[in-house]
């Protein structure tokens, strides 16, 4: 098993990456990513010494950061 591989979760979609695929999937440097999980900034499951990321955690992790233009009326909402 090489440290980069992404496992599926039994019974769901959702995808679980190590740091090396997570900091591909959010475009980051993985010192980046270490330095978020010291933090405890960013979701994430230690087993031992592995750290492990699950992708829908991630992205309503990047959901929180979301910026949306000026004027932007989301789906399903009505302007006033």
């Amino acid at each position: 098993m090489s440290n980069s591989e992404v496992h599926r979760v039994n019974d769901s979609n959702d995808e679980v990456m190590d740091i090396e695929g997570a900091s591909r999937f959010l475009k980051c440097g993985t010192s980046t990513l270490y330095r978020y999980v010291c933090h405890r900034s960013i979701p994430c499951i230690k087993l031992g010494s592995r750290t492990l990321f699950k992708r829908t955690d991630l992205l309503v992790w990047l959901d929180q950061f979301r910026r949306d233009p000026v004027g932007f009326v989301p789906p399903g909402r009505q302007e006033s």
